[in-house]
């Protein structure tokens, strides 16, 4: 598990992400997005979200990661039940 942001990371374009993720599968997602080079700042609040019910994921992703982390993650959460926003 990486434990720094990726070199340089602060001269980069960020997204924030909010992810609402359901409860069985956090855990997965949450391994999935610690994996990835591109993401930091990776944050998981438990039963946080109420519409739809689950958990909240939060992290930074270098925009040149963005394509690469939503693919993987619409492996795991279908795009109905997980909506993902972001922001610069």
């Amino acid at each position: 598990m990486r434990t720094q942001p990726p070199p340089g990371w602060w001269e980069l374009g960020m997204l924030h992400l909010r992810i609402i993720v359901p409860a069985d599968r956090s855990a997965a997602a949450t391994e999935l997005l610690a994996a990835h080079p591109g993401v930091t700042h990776l944050a998981v609040i438990p039963g946080a979200a109420r519409q739809p019910a689950g958990d909240l994921i939060l992290c930074d992703v270098v925009r040149e990661s963005a394509d690469q982390a939503f693919k993987a993650l619409r492996d795991l959460v279908s795009r109905r039940s997980s909506p993902a926003r972001s922001s610069p």
